[in-house]
């Protein structure tokens, strides 16, 4: 799979989707409540994996998959790209997949993440 080229989101997928962006809004919310941070940092993996890691709709992705999928976005993206996508998540409500290229990166580095696993 291309990692510019959407995948088909099936049901089970879209719960583990969904659990990504959990993790992601939760960086959001970290931020809001100190000062917005603007590079990557411990405490930022942190949060994103134990939100992802978080059973959601009765899927729970292991926190070893989450801290892989933080870890190859963090390599690959500028913090900038991070931080944008968590911006598009919260204002403009679509699929993680449907937010460009980081985006689809994202849910690209979720499938190789499982894969390994």
């Amino acid at each position: 799979m291309s990692l510019t080229t959407p995948a088909r989101v099936t049901r089970p997928r879209y719960r583990l989707l969904a659990a990504v962006v959990i993790g992601l809004l939760a960086v959001v919310a970290l931020s809001s409540c100190s000062t917005t941070p603007t590079a990557y940092s411990g405490k930022i993996r942190k949060t994103f994996v134990e939100s992802c890691s978080t059973t959601t709709g009765g899927t729970s992705i292991p926190a070893k998959v989450c801290g892989c999928v933080y870890d190859k976005f963090k390599k690959a993206e500028p913090f900038k790209e991070f931080k944008k996508l968590q911006d598009d998540l919260r204002s403009k409500k679509k699929p993680l997949d449907e937010l460009g290229p980081a985006g689809r990166k994202m849910v690209g580095y979720l499938d190789t993440c499982q894969q390994q696993s």
